[in-house]
Order: C-alpha cells, then structure tokens, then sequence
C-alpha cells in the first residue's frame, strides 16, 4: 500500500479484499482455532471449551472477509457494516458507491439495504436473525431479540428459491444473451 501511494496510484484507486470461500475448515478443527497457538498445537486455556461445534455453528462461522478502502472514502461509508452479504451483492455495493447504474444486478447494495439475505448453492440461507438449513427444515435464531414466525421463514424460503431459479437459468440457459437478442421466450418453452 506504501509504495501504491507513494507512487501515486491510490488517489484514484478503490481496493477490494474479497475471500472468495471459507477456510474450509473441518468442524474438529474450530476448537484448535479458537482457543490455540495453532501451529504449536498448543491450548491457550485448557479449561476453556469453546463448546460443541454442531452442523449450525460449523455453517454459520464460515465466514469470509469484505474489505472496501479508499484514500477518500466519504464519511458515509467510513464504518464497520456488519450485515450478513455475499459475493453477490459486491457488484451493487460497488456501483452505489461510485454512482454507476448497472445494467443487471442480482444482489444489494449493503449500505442501502434494511435485511439482506444470503442465499447459498445448497438452498441454504442467513439473514442477521436467522440461519436456516434447507435440507434439514431447520433454523437457528442468530438475533435472540427478534420475533420470528413461520411468515419470515416462508418469505425467505421463496426468495432462496426464486435467486437460485435466475441463477441458475443465468448459467444454464445464457439468460442475459436470451433477454438482449429477444429470444427469451424459446427458452420459456
């Protein structure tokens, strides 16, 4: 970053870190992580149990950084934001941030963005209340404080389920190039 500014090229620069999957890490390995010199093997607090790592808290801890630094970030986005996001709402972050509008965008913007909701592969789903678990129909109330019923859960199912339909049909059927030609109703048939 020094010699980034030191000859110039930050001004004008926006860097963007991104981990793009977690450390994949196995669920016997967390509690050497958490309470270890992990390379000496070595347990900080050998009366500490970080607790039991079950399929819930394995998801949920795999977490990815997102760092966003400028030289001259305005005020604004100068701040810690710590609601849940993934790698799909980096491209409308990003835009927002520097006012450009894109053409398509499936994601949030993170700063404009009441709850956001990630939605993985899996059909699996985290919100900052609520991490739930496709396969199994079970969840995991993350905020204590907040009330969920079966309405914010169905509402959230849907979503995950209608982002992995466009995705999908992204992928699979080259949607993008389909709308832009007009031959997006041969592949609705």
């Amino acid at each position: 970053m020094d010699e980034l500014d030191a000859k110039g090229l930050l001004d004008d620069t926006i860097i963007v870190l991104y981990g793009d999957h977690d450390s994949k890490l196995k669920p016997s390995e967390f509690r050497k992580l958490y309470n270890s010199e992990y390379y000496k093997d070595v347990l900080i607090d050998p009366t500490d149990t970080v607790g039991t790592i079950d399929d819930f808290t394995y998801e949920i801890n795999r977490e990815v950084p997102f760092i966003i630094w400028s030289k001259d970030l305005k005020n604004k986005y100068k701040q810690e934001h710590t609601e849940v996001m993934g790698m799909i709402d980096v491209m409308p972050t990003l835009s927002n941030m520097l006012g450009v509008t894109p053409k398509y965008a499936l994601g949030n913007d993170i700063f404009s963005v009441d709850e956001n909701v990630v939605v993985f592969p899996s059909g699996n789903w985290i919100t900052n209340k609520l991490y739930y678990n496709s396969s199994k129909e079970k969840f995991r109330q993350l905020d204590l404080e907040s009330s969920i019923d079966m309405d914010y859960i169905d509402k959230y199912n849907a979503y995950a389920e209608e982002m992995i339909n466009v995705s999908n049909g992204i992928i699979t059927y080259n949607l993008i190039k389909a709308y832009e030609t007009g031959t997006e109703t041969l592949v609705n048939e």
